[in-house]
């Protein structure tokens, strides 16, 4: 008799184990099954080239040739400018109160643009000859991260005495043809996307993560979620949990670009905007 009841409460124990496990492995598993959003407007749109918003819900599309165009919150076009001759604006920072930030690769320059996108005077960067920098973003400290497609590094830009102020070398982290897509600073840290991985450093340039993600396409981060599109597909990564939710949009084309604004997620296709309702 006791040999039978300790077979059962073996049993159970095995049992209950069994289905914890089972448990764990479907709540790891839920956030990434897609949820469907509502959109609740649309607009057209000629290609996109970068995107970025501000605090404020203003949001930011810089096309070719040289077009960067303000939108309200209710997808109407506020402000606009445009001057073919400086090119492409290929990498794009609003994010930082009363200006924006352009920075054009092909002529290594870059200028700021007030809230009326009234446009500064375009400044070269004045660093090493043999330097060519693929990908800029703006520092809390109003300096300016970019990375030296030349050399592999990153380096931190003063604009006001145009030095170089920090350089580290990633010889030991990117391959020799390293393809870095974006940089971005959030929460005194840089994110470097290249390939198909982001890379985290310190404030002082030191590796401390490589997120466990892959990524083709660009990313933003807002309240300490990293959030990107895969084909038609939005992915939500928590920094602090590195927990992971993934959003079906239903779209007809792929998605480029994502901004999350409140309780208002904005696609970008190369044709189209769209707001969809969500709660994260």
């Amino acid at each position: 008799m006791a040999y039978t009841m300790a077979v059962n409460f073996h049993l159970k124990l095995i049992r209950s184990r069994a289905n914890i496990l089972i448990a764990i492995i479907f709540l790891i598993q839920v956030p990434l099954e897609a949820q469907p959003l509502v959109i609740q407007d649309s607009i057209a749109i000629n290609v996109p080239l970068s995107v970025s918003f501000d605090a404020l819900g203003h949001l930011y599309i810089a096309s070719e040739p040289g077009v960067l165009s303000k939108y309200d919150r209710q997808l109407e076009e506020v402000q606009s400018y445009s001057s073919p001759a400086l090119g492409k604006i290929t990498s794009l920072d609003a994010t930082q109160m009363l200006k924006v930030f352009a920075f054009y690769e092909n002529r290594q320059e870059f200028q700021y643009f007030d809230r009326f996108l009234t446009p500064s005077q375009t400044s070269s960067i004045k660093t090493a000859p043999f330097s060519h920098f693929s990908a800029a973003t703006l520092s809390n400290d109003q300096m300016i991260w970019l990375f030296d497609e030349n050399n592999i590094q990153v380096v931190k830009y003063n604009p006001i005495v145009e030095n170089v102020v920090l350089k580290v070398n990633l010889h030991y982290f990117l391959p020799e043809r390293a393809d870095v897509q974006s940089l971005k600073e959030y929460g005194n840290r840089l994110y470097l996307h290249q390939g198909n991985e982001i890379l985290v450093f310190d404030f002082l340039g030191n590796l401390i993560d490589k997120l466990p993600i892959e990524i083709n396409q660009p990313f933003q981060i807002s309240n300490n979620q990293l959030y990107y599109a895969s084909g038609k597909d939005v992915f939500f990564v928590n920094l602090l949990t590195m927990e992971q939710k993934k959003y079906s949009l239903r779209s007809t084309d792929d998605i480029k670009f994502v901004i999350l604004m409140e309780e208002r997620l904005v696609t970008i296709t190369n044709k189209q905007i769209k707001v969809h309702l969500m709660e994260l």
